[in-house]
């Protein structure tokens, strides 16, 4: 099941990074009936169940709708400003990668990206 990260996981952002300082996480930034976010639920999800027995990577997602992400006040989280959905966001070890993926739209690719920020 994909982690759905609510503001209050950026307040308590310490708790966060301790439970998982030694992930890889990718975290999307969607709107429910956005017609790119919609496009990317069965490859989000497929990249779930692929990753679920792996305890070095982790699926979340964000409801951009329910809980606006330019509000949180936490920018070491990356989170500085979202200006289009989805926006993915990779974290290795909770430390911020890159603000935007800007690969393909597959779990494939996004794997990659994230076996590659697990690399460095």
């Amino acid at each position: 099941m994909i982690y759905e990260l609510t503001p209050n996981d950026f307040d308590n952002l310490n708790k966060l990074k301790d439970k998982y300082k030694n992930n890889v996480v990718i975290v999307k930034f969607y709107l429910p009936n956005c017609g790119p976010c919609k496009a990317t639920i069965d490859e989000y999800n497929r990249l779930e169940r692929v990753l679920n027995e792996e305890d070095n990577y982790k699926v979340m997602q964000f409801n951009s709708e329910k809980y606006n992400p330019n509000k949180i006040s936490n920018l070491e989280f990356g989170v500085k400003e979202i200006t289009s959905f989805p926006t993915i966001i990779i974290y290795k070890k909770n430390t911020f990668i890159h603000s935007v993926y800007k690969g393909t739209r597959d779990a494939d690719s996004w794997f990659e990206a994230m076996r590659k920020a697990s690399l460095n």
